[in-house]
């Protein structure tokens, strides 16, 4: 009977124990440091206050971290009466673990308290450390990269101050700028800053185990403006009033207002619309007159281009490209020569009928594309515009003449402009069929060039 009445005591010691209430009194986990350098010893110490005193000396406290038992707890009974295990991890190679210590009581095994373990690094030093003055927001806008990962909560504070010469000397502080959480940029507004006086500026990281600074920039914010994107547009009608030229395009821009009484230089850049090809540089373009004149691109083709530019001489940040503009170069006129045969024959002693056919034959390799052909005559001594006789897409064409009229004009035409004219002079045969060579004549001698946009 005394066996059993000692194992109840034993028994109901152990179930207050485990109560929650208990627990919380009897063990209690202090570490060395809850932050330590990754790979770096850690000390904990686990514990039983006197509050516990229905222990026995046979109790064992064993630990774990994470899920896996740790060898080497040191325990030992206090003066107080207070049980404690000591551990140390030589290395702990967890960025966060949760370390625990139990109580084994006869077969039971309970936890007594758990804490959490963090390890990391100091902060690296921040890098590429980059600044810009945007004159749109009226801000200082700076931005960093943060390094390797320290593993630990880091906080980052642009640091600034108003200084003359190599920014030796602080002159005058400016407030820190904390960036929003896991951003890397931060801005200083227009109010802090004298635009073309020197400011000192770094970035301060801190976290748990210590301290790091970015190498310091030093700069007049004005040398750092970005300017704004130009406004790129074509220029229509060319200032000359002459049409445009096959393969160019006459471009304008203007600057927005922000930027709008800055010097700077242009660069321009354009490529094929949905062509797999890279683009093609212009700069610098004039600074002065906001246009200009591409030249040497394929005809009616439609081309994507952009815009950026700098203060210039001083220094600055090139701006981002223009929005991008899409225009299409005027055709090439059709460069062919045209073989021609004709039949004839009298209606009456006044009038003949004229069946004219004829054959385009390209001379270039790029020869424009035709969008269809012209047949005019104008009667001898006749001054003013010819008079159309055909307006076809067709390889022929059948038209009634005085029996006296000799000569026609036949040209090729699209939106570019006319080919070459070819002068059908219906005396250089009598036979009725056969090609008839034809040559070329100047254009100006039969019809004026306003006959010809008229005919078009």
């Amino acid at each position: 009977m005394e066996g059993l009445g000692t194992w109840s005591l034993i028994t109901a010691a152990l179930m207050i124990l485990l109560l929650p209430g208990s627990l919380e009194e009897c063990g209690h986990i202090s570490l060395s440091d809850p932050i330590i350098h990754l790979g770096g010893p850690v000390t904990a110490s686990c514990t039983i206050g006197q509050n516990c005193r229905h222990l026995k000396l046979q109790s064992e406290i064993l630990w774990k971290l994470e899920s896996e038992f740790q060898p080497g707890g040191r325990q030992q009974h206090l003066p107080d009466g207070s049980l404690e295990s000591t551990i140390t991890l030589p290395h702990l190679n967890h960025t966060q673990a949760h370390l625990s210590c139990y109580l084994r009581w006869g077969n039971s095994l309970q936890i007594l308290d758990q804490t959490e373990l963090q390890a990391g690094y100091p902060p690296p030093k921040p890098y590429n450390l980059f600044c810009l003055m945007n004159l749109t927001i009226n801000s200082l806008i700076c931005q960093w990269e943060p390094g390797p990962d320290s593993h630990l909560p880091t906080n980052y504070t642009l640091k600034s101050f108003q200084s003359r010469g190599n920014c030796q000397t602080q002159e005058k502080p400016i407030p820190d700028c904390i960036p929003a959480a896991g951003q890397s940029h931060c801005s200083i507004p227009r109010k802090y800053l004298l635009l073309y006086q020197n400011i000192g500026i770094r970035v301060q990281a801190e976290n748990k185990l210590g301290t790091s600074l970015s190498p310091q920039l030093c700069f007049a914010p004005m040398d750092l403006v970005k300017l704004e994107p130009p406004i790129l547009k074509a220029l229509a009608p060319r200032p000359e009033g002459d049409p445009a030229q096959p393969g160019c395009l006459w471009l304008h821009w203007h600057s927005q207002n922000s930027t709008l009484f800055i010097k700077q230089k242009c660069e321009l850049r354009y490529q094929p619309h949905l062509a797999e090809v890279s683009w093609a540089l212009v700069a610098p373009l004039p600074s002065r007159i906001l246009r200009h004149e591409l030249c040497g691109l394929l005809p009616a083709t439609a081309y994507i281009l952009q815009l950026r530019c700098i203060r210039s001489p001083l220094p600055g940040h090139w701006s981002d490209w223009s929005p991008s503009v899409e225009l299409n170069t005027t055709e090439q006129a059709p460069i062919v020569r045209l073989d021609t045969r004709w039949k004839q024959r009298q209606l009456d002693p006044r009038t003949k009928d004229v069946q004219l056919f004829w054959k385009p034959m390209p001379q270039e390799e790029d020869s424009g594309r035709i969008q269809g052909y012209l047949v005019s005559w104008r009667p001898l001594g006749q001054v003013g515009a010819a008079l159309l006789l055909c307006n076809t897409t067709e390889l022929s064409c059948t038209f009634q003449l005085p029996l006296e009229a000799r000569k026609v004009v036949l040209v090729a035409y699209n939106t570019g402009g006319t080919s070459r004219p070819t002068l059908v002079d219906f005396m250089e045969s009598r036979g009725k069929g056969g090609w008839q060579a034809k040559e070329h004549c100047d254009l100006g001698k039969l019809l004026t060039s306003l006959d010809l946009y008229l005919l078009i």
